[in-house]
């Protein structure tokens, strides 16, 4: 619920302060861009805050669970929202207006990534999925299966279901809880996707095609949260 706030003495931080911001629900992400601090919440919203005065000036809603990521697009004037009740929801950053909806997820959505004109997020279903921002509809599953969905080539892109093996004793396991893609200079997709989960490993994904093309794990390697 709170936020505390940290000032650099030296070589150490000492804490200020701390801001009881969302009085009913606890705040699992942050994003500070131009003076202005986001906060997602159990809520089931997000705030933008002004930190000079700790104002509450935009309150985005629309999710129905828990938020449990935020992105913000800084260059379209997005801010993108991934929550347990399996949706993405991307609104104008400025104003809060809701833009769209992305659904598709069958479980919680964990994390989000934009590169360019695209959008990338994962899931506990053990997915992972790419999206076109401007139009919110889905254009390739990662996923361990041996069947990736390339919608870019399927007429019928909003009749699209994917046939996941996993049973609910496994749903944990093949959790994705994280990715990064790198950014590339000039083309939509980065070459590369990096994914991390329950299961310990990290995955290397061809962006394009979908294709699983290393794992990386050690022995006894708890879940990935975290890939810089």
């Amino acid at each position: 619920k709170a936020v505390n706030i940290w000032k650099k003495e030296g070589e150490k931080y000492k804490l200020t302060d701390t801001m009881y911001l969302h009085m009913r629900g606890a705040i699992s992400c942050m994003r500070y861009h131009n003076g202005h601090l986001y906060t997602a919440s159990h809520d089931k919203t997000v705030v933008c805050w002004d930190t000079s005065n700790w104002t509450a000036l935009t309150t985005f809603k629309g999710h129905t669970a828990i938020i449990n990521y935020i992105e913000i697009d800084a260059e379209k004037n997005l801010l993108f929202s991934a929550s347990d009740d399996m949706t993405i929801r991307c609104h104008i950053l400025t104003t809060g207006e809701r833009v769209r909806i992305f659904n598709g997820h069958s479980s919680f959505v964990s994390c989000l990534k934009v590169v360019g004109k695209v959008l990338f997020s994962c899931s506990h279903d053990s997915t992972i999925r790419a999206w076109e921002i401007e139009t919110g509809k889905c254009l390739i599953i990662y996923t361990d299966e041996k069947i990736t969905y390339h919608l870019n080539n399927n007429k019928n892109k909003n009749n699209i279901h994917l046939n996941n093996n996993n049973n609910n004793n496994n749903a944990d396991k093949n959790w994705v809880r994280v990715i990064s893609v790198p950014h590339a200079s000039s083309p939509e997709f980065s070459k590369t996707l990096y994914s991390g989960g329950n299961d310990g490993v990290v995955k290397v994904w061809s962006v394009r095609d979908g294709i699983c093309s290393k794992k990386l794990a050690e022995k006894n390697c708890g879940a990935v949260c975290e890939i810089i």
